[in-house]
């Protein structure tokens, strides 16, 4: 009789999590499975059994065998936009909520929760979701990769209209490409 793989609990939260994000990156399995190490060599074994899938050394994805479990309890498994700048967008939104997600303090909900897709938005264009921490909300943009200034001027309008609402946390890789924009940003 061949021997399966078991799948434990901190598996199936790491399958549920794919099925929400898309996209981990095995840095972050951490914050699921609550170790530095360890989790390194249960994804080999999930990769191996074809639970997951890797799409670059470091970053993974729901396999054939994890979409079939899934499936299997129920589980609904987001289907997202293939254009190469959302799934920079995605990385970016699962890497806030992985950290998020297994806090007992934040609570991240991602952008495609808040925003009504059958009636035009209200709301901001660009944020990446709210997060909330200490009884406060913070509306969640990011400027990553190669952002033009068109973007980075519909980010400033975004937050122009957001900041009687809400505060606001960017993360960016470039801090200058905000300070200095022609818009002037206010911190």
């Amino acid at each position: 009789m061949e021997k399966g793989l078991v799948l434990q609990e901190r598996d199936v939260e790491l399958l549920e999590f794919l099925a929400e994000y898309k996209t981990i990156t095995l840095d972050n399995t951490g914050y699921i499975y609550g170790t530095k190490t360890y989790q390194e060599k249960r994804i080999c074994h999930l990769v191996k059994e074809k639970y997951l899938t890797r799409l670059k050394h470091r970053e993974i994805l729901l396999g054939k065998k994890g979409k079939e479990f899934l499936v299997e309890i129920g589980t609904n498994i987001k289907v997202h936009c293939r254009n190469p700048n959302n799934i920079e967008r995605l990385k970016v939104i699962s890497d806030i909520a992985a950290f998020t997600n297994f806090s007992n303090t934040m609570n991240f909900i991602p952008s495609w929760h808040l925003k009504d897709r059958k009636s035009p938005t209200q709301d901001s264009r660009r944020y990446l979701g709210l997060l909330t921490f200490d009884k406060n909300f913070y509306t969640i943009y990011s400027v990553y990769g190669e952002k033009d200034d068109k973007y980075i001027t519909s980010l400033y309008y975004d937050l122009k209209k957001e900041r009687e609402i809400y505060n606001s946390i960017i993360f960016t890789n470039d801090r200058e490409k905000i300070l200095y924009h022609k818009k002037r940003f206010w911190f």
